[in-house]
This record gives C-alpha cells, structure tokens and sequence, in this order.
C-alpha cells in the first residue's frame, strides 16, 4: 500500500526560520494595550535566531504605532502566534479575525 503526502500537512511541524512571516500573541505586549493591538494586528518578519526559542522580529517603519516603539523586537517562540513562508496566508488570517469569519 502507499501512502500519500497531502499538501496541507506539509510543514505542520516546522519551526520558524528566518525570513518568516509572523503573527505574534497581544501577550507579548507586557500589558500595554498600544502594543497587544499592534502585535495583534501587524505582520513582522523574522530577521535573526537568538539562541533556541529567541526570535527577532523586524517591522515596517510605517507600522509602528508610536515614537517610543522599537521596529524590531526579540520573541519567544511561545509569542508567535502564527508564522508561514507566505505573507499572504497571514493576511487572510488577520482578515478572518478582523472581520469575525
């Protein structure tokens, strides 16, 4: 008997690597509320691995919601809550959330 590889499985497993697009958890935000909604609503990019489960995430410039907010941001993996190599998939997601779907 063989068995098949279905597409939608692939990478299910997969850890974020650099050049992935990323989601991250408002609980990374540490409670400020201009924050969690950005982290929420924005799609960062992972431009380096530090260490093990450390993850730097860079910004659009022109996301950044405020002077005082770093472009880029160190992450556990635990805080990313959605990453793909597709920044599309992303922003289907953030659509879904956005509008309730």
């Amino acid at each position: 008997m063989k068995i098949k590889k279905f597409k939608i499985f692939e990478g299910v497993n997969e850890l974020p690597e650099i050049g992935d697009y990323v989601i991250l958890d408002e609980k990374v935000g540490f409670g400020s509320e201009v924050l969690m909604n950005f982290y929420k609503n924005n799609i960062g990019k992972i431009i380096k691995l530090n260490g093990n489960n450390w993850y730097e995430v860079k910004y659009n410039k022109k996301q950044i919601p405020s002077r005082g907010v770093a472009s880029n941001h160190l992450v556990e993996i635990s805080g990313l809550k959605y990453w793909s190599h597709n920044k599309e998939e992303l922003e289907l997601i953030l659509k879904k959330e956005k509008y309730n779907i």
